[in-house]
């Protein structure tokens, strides 16, 4: 037999090959075990990161959109966009419930304005909460896949151990993700081939980079949920901001959270908070009729009293409030053009307020009747329009 045939030289050579061929596997089954459980431990130390970066670039994304940001700049303007949107969606039950409690209220519709805004579809591209979380995905991985990269360059020598190489990943990501320096103990002082374990931690980074970036909607909103809630508690402490409400209206502080001294340029007729004429009352032929006056216009008039049972009972003149009442700041204003939007309410749901309350209807002025929808919406858009 030839002595130099191939076949011929591979069996004579069966077991020295068997063992080559199966040292190699176990070298590249090792490095692959290796790869995998660093790449397990930098996708744990990357949720974190991840996570908190969705929060900021969600915070970011709110303050910046231009259908959002003019919306959420202050307490005042989501103030309005939420009063015209229940006047829009024209349900009595709805605006009782804001009347009820605002600050509850407002609470509720800042949650549901951030839910509804997350979900809201960008083309073909998914939705927006898709969007942002999948913009984080992708730049948290690339960071882990440039300290890889940088790894690699930086040891010089084929071989290292796990904990050598694991730690110059770390050394690049500690200052870009919440991951300590942690340690491998299970492999950390095995010897690796540097060039082949960096090779399959970028090719499994990129299989759950894609992997992460194909999740669903409905997945992200469950398992973001918390990130999606401390959105909205970073919201909603300006937008809800003072819970302090008029003591004559009820009308809600316009102020952020912790002021001392509280003002509304949104004053109502008393009537909406349940104010009514009492039966001795000397101005009226009949009792207990809501009362369509505004508290501005009650605190310029010299004469009219007011008596709650919250202060003494007892009567007070309204212009002078402020021995009772000294942290709020109600001008009196005696010009009937104002305040638009709450007569025009207060004319369209007249019989369910005095229902609500268990009190006459009031008497309308026919001038509030006149008042559209259109006229009464511009009205209040123009009552919190930045003043020059």
């Amino acid at each position: 037999m030839d002595q130099n045939d191939p076949k011929t030289l591979m069996l004579s050579h069966k077991e020295i090959l068997r063992q080559e061929f199966y040292s190699e596997f176990t070298k590249v089954e090792k490095s692959l075990k290796i790869a995998s459980n660093i790449v397990m431990h930098l996708k744990d130390a990357s949720t974190e990161a991840i996570n908190l970066q969705f929060f900021l670039r969600a915070v970011e994304y709110f303050r910046t959109s231009p259908d959002h940001k003019h919306i959420i700049d202050s307490k005042t303007s989501f103030h309005v966009k939420m009063l015209i949107d229940v006047a829009e969606i024209n349900s009595f039950e709805l605006a009782t419930r804001y009347l009820r409690n605002p600050s509850t209220f407002m609470s509720s519709w800042v949650q549901e304005y951030i839910f509804n805004a997350l979900q809201v579809n960008i083309n073909d591209q998914g939705t927006v909460l898709q969007n942002i979380y999948y913009i984080c995905v992708r730049s948290k991985f690339n960071e882990m896949l440039v300290a890889t990269r940088n790894a690699f360059t930086k040891i010089e020598a084929k071989y290292c151990k796990v904990n050598e190489l694991w730690q110059k990943i770390n050394s690049h990501l500690e200052l870009t993700m919440i991951a300590p320096v942690m340690t491998i103990p299970t492999i950390g002082n095995e010897q690796i081939q540097v060039e082949k374990v960096c090779e399959e931690i970028s090719s499994e980074l990129n299989e759950a980079r894609y992997y992460l970036t194909m999740r669903s909607n409905a997945d992200l909103k469950k398992d973001l949920r918390r990130e999606i809630e401390k959105v909205v508690e970073y919201f909603e402490k300006d937008l809800v901001g003072c819970k302090e409400l008029c003591p004559f209206c009820g009308g809600p502080c316009d102020n952020t959270a912790g002021c001392t001294s509280h003002l509304t340029r949104c004053h109502r007729p008393q009537g909406i908070s349940g104010q009514n004429w009492h039966w001795w009352n000397w101005k009226r032929k009949r009792g207990n009729e809501l009362v369509v006056d505004l508290c501005t216009t009650s605190v310029a008039d010299k004469k009219q009293q007011f008596k709650k049972s919250d202060v003494d009972n007892k009567w007070h003149k309204y212009h002078e409030y402020r021995t009772v009442y000294e942290s709020w700041m109600i001008p009196p204003i005696v010009d009937t053009n104002t305040q638009l939007y709450w007569k025009w309410f207060m004319a369209k749901y007249n019989k369910e307020f005095a229902d609500f309350h268990g009190c006459l209807e009031a008497e309308i002025p026919d001038s509030w009747k006149q008042i559209t929808w259109e006229e009464a919406k511009q009205d209040l858009i123009n009552l919190y329009k930045p003043r020059t």
